[in-house]
């Protein structure tokens, strides 16, 4: 039946982002494509993203998606699902499942046959095409359910959830196994070939579990959340997260990554075709496509990208790269600016002062150290350097090598990233020294005489490559022996060589700059050789993406900023910071942290959305019910009952509808509805699991009309 009738229209609609992101993308053919997300947010393309269309469903987050032939459907955190068609684009189908839950993953094998997983381990089976819907959640705790795949065959099934919650079944949901994941992250997503099963959660967690084999965790070397994977088989299976990378399997790990422009946490991931895929962001609108396995990506819906910074910390003082990421906490970062030390437990957003340094005015480097993060270390001053190290997380600070002549600008003092316990330290003029216990004692490593160096650098994996970058003239050195001896293996005329980018996925992949002079350089080697990356007179800091090497970045020292999607070849201009730079700092590849002699400053994007704006005319609530004729709420049942029951009532017409339980006292003991709904039937379960026995009444108010009845809980 038919409740809402309105007009239909069309505008085209350029807009700056505003909404709060897409949950979830998919496509049966190619051509048509869907996206939703939040507040009720849905893009629609019938040509494979050449041209969109935007509706939006009022009082509702749209949380997964899928689609087969000509129809997609829609889960919800109301209760709901929604049903659409390519042919019938203004209209839509509102089935009712159960208002008690949020929906978090839907699945359509075919035009009939779907599955449904959500909050406290409800998981549904429809044959009918979703209009009506069976639980099929058999040997499934109280658990929230996030994702939910079904094999081809319609018997091989798998489902992930909270806490580290998975389940298989072999007998098409009829009865489900669990399988121990020795974690308790959240598992996000989950692919079933049959043949194999693919997982990915939060912390950068992914497993596969092979047919007839045992649970087998893939290192992913990030912390990172992996929201989704999504494949057609083994040889073109993807993931993505973090703070946009793409990701694909070969045949070992998912340490390929896929170059793409999104500057955002991907939250969905769509492979249609050996070819063709689909990817969305929780962040922004933003659509990406691929037509080449992931070569390259592009933005289907977007007409402009912006980049532009935001002042985040306004203090002066920042010379060198005082920023560190807590090595226990992706969210919380350090700063030494000046000869105060920052914390913000928000990646930038915020910043808040714990401790100044005691002796020292300016902070060139910081480090804290993972083995205790009570222990840090800073480089301070130059004409009158010295290394000042605190046990009490600030509280005091003492001074543990100094004085004597450090770097004007950059950072000579580097923590080894294999190692925390290990300290380098390039005074000036002097050969390299190292400390073994975080700067208790120190001694001399090499018989090289450095210059004055601003940056030093260890590659991941192995401490026995050492990177220096030297100036007057710019020399890079570098060691492959634990700095016993250097090689110069480029140098320029130029003064200086500020900055050394390194990676953890690659970790032959060295970048660097020279300033002023030729720019960005780029090896691909450890450093053997490099060759041009752009050419830029003023390059002065520069960073690889943390979570994903195709991502550089270059701020030259007046503070304008370069980014590169491709690994180097192509960049894109960025907005000027608004003071002279001294670092360039990259958790993840949506989080850009830029320290200057004014503050710190964070990258903003954003992305103009070329989408034709509808509005759908017809919402049909669970096809083939007529709209009641009056307000009746009916006696639950069964009653008296242990511990669940379910709940009926009709509405004639659109109301807002309140539905409570209150004790023999009278007090409310939940609010099972508090929502608008439209014309239509209801039936809620209401489970007494956590109350006691006695006797319970429920009360609805929709509009003018109130009811209460009575129930018995016997446990």
């Amino acid at each position: 039946m038919k409740l809402t009738s309105l007009f239909f229209f069309t505008f085209l609609c350029n807009s700056l982002l505003l909404s709060s992101g897409l949950n979830s993308i998919t496509s049966p053919d190619g051509e048509l494509v869907i996206a939703a997300g939040n507040d009720g947010v849905v893009y629609r393309s019938t040509n494979g993203g050449s041209n969109w269309q935007k509706f939006v469903i009022q009082n509702v987050d749209f949380t997964s998606t899928t689609s087969f032939s000509t129809k997609y459907w829609l889960a919800s955190s109301n209760g709901c699902i929604y049903i659409g068609d390519k042919f019938n684009l203004g209209s839509l189908k509102r089935i009712v499942v159960n208002l008690n839950e949020s929906f978090n993953s839907i699945l359509f094998l075919s035009e009939s046959v779907g599955w449904l997983a959500g909050t406290n381990g409800y998981l549904y089976q429809s044959t009918d095409g979703g209009y009506t819907w069976n639980l099929s959640n058999s040997g499934i705790g109280k658990v929230n359910l996030n994702s939910v795949h079904v094999n081809n065959d319609g018997y091989n099934a798998a489902v992930v959830g909270d806490s580290g919650i998975f389940y298989y079944s072999f007998n098409g949901g009829a009865s489900w196994i669990p399988e121990n994941t020795n974690t308790n992250v959240n598992l996000n997503s989950v692919l079933n070939l049959g043949s194999a099963i693919f997982i990915t959660g939060d912390s950068g967690k992914i497993f596969t579990k092979p047919q007839f084999a045992p649970l087998q965790e893939i290192d992913s070397k990030t912390w990172w959340d992996i929201n989704t994977v999504h494949g057609i088989d083994e040889f073109n299976i993807k993931i993505a997260g973090g703070g946009g990378f793409i990701r694909n399997f070969n045949g070992v790990d998912f340490n390929n990554f896929e170059q793409n422009p999104m500057l955002g946490e991907i939250s969905s991931i769509f492979v249609y075709n050996q070819n063709v895929s689909f990817a969305i962001s929780n962040k922004n609108d933003a659509i990406l496509k691929t037509i080449n396995n992931g070569t390259s990506w592009s933005f289907v819906n977007v007409s402009n990208s912006n980049y532009t910074w935001s002042t985040v910390l306004n203090q002066s003082g920042g010379i060198g790269n005082g920023l560190c990421m807590h090595p226990e906490n992706r969210n919380v970062i350090f700063l030494a600016q000046g000869n105060k030390i920052y914390r913000s437990s928000d990646l930038g957003e915020s910043w808040y002062q714990i401790s100044t340094v005691s002796e020292g005015t300016y902070a060139h480097g910081f480090f804290v150290n993972a083995n205790d993060t009570n222990y840090w270390v800073a480089s301070m001053d130059a004409n009158n350097g010295k290394i000042m190290r605190t046990s009490n997380y600030g509280v005091t600070w003492e001074r543990i090598w100094g004085p004597a002549i450090l770097t004007e600008t950059g950072n000579s003092l580097q923590m080894d990233i294999n190692n925390n316990d290990h300290l380098f330290l390039a005074p000036d003029n002097s050969t390299l020294l190292k400390s073994t216990n975080f700067g208790s004692d120190w001694f001399p490593v090499s018989s090289h005489i450095f210059s004055s160096p601003s940056d030093i650098e260890l590659k991941w994996n192995d401490s026995e490559i050492i990177y220096v970058g030297d100036k007057n003239p710019g020399r890079f050195f570098r060691s492959t022996n634990g700095g016993l001896n250097f090689q110069l293996t480029n140098n320029s005329s130029t003064s200086d060589v500020p900055m050394i980018g390194i990676s953890r996925f690659n970790n032959d992949l060295v970048f660097h700059t020279f300033s002023p002079g030729s720019g960005a350089w780029m090896s691909v080697n450890s450093g053997a050789d490099f060759s041009l990356s752009m050419n830029l007179n003023s390059a002065w800091s520069c960073a690889i993406s943390s979570d994903d090497p195709t991502i550089f970045f270059i701020v030259t020292k007046d503070g304008a900023g370069n980014i590169s999607f491709d690994r180097g070849n192509n960049y894109t201009a960025v907005s000027n910071i608004g003071s002279e730079n001294s670092a360039i700092f990259i958790p993840n590849r949506e989080t850009y942290l830029a320290q200057g002699t004014g503050g710190v400053y964070k990258l903003r994007p954003s992305y103009t959305i070329a989408a034709t704006n509808v509005v759908v005319s017809d919402i049909q609530a669970n096809a083939g019910n007529t709209i009641p004729g009056d307000f009746n709420l009916s006696q639950n049942f069964p009653n008296p009952f242990n511990p669940a029951t379910s709940i009926k009532f009709s509405i004639p017409s659109k109301e807002f509808v309140t539905l409570k339980v209150y004790d023999v006292n009278g007090r409310k003991v939940e609010t099972i509805i508090n929502q608008n709904l439209l014309p239509g039937i209801y039936e809620v379960n209401f489970d007494g699991t956590n109350l006691s026995s006695g006797v319970y009444f429920y009360r609805i108010s929709a509009g003018k009309f109130n009811q209460t009845r009575r129930m018995i809980l016997v446990k």
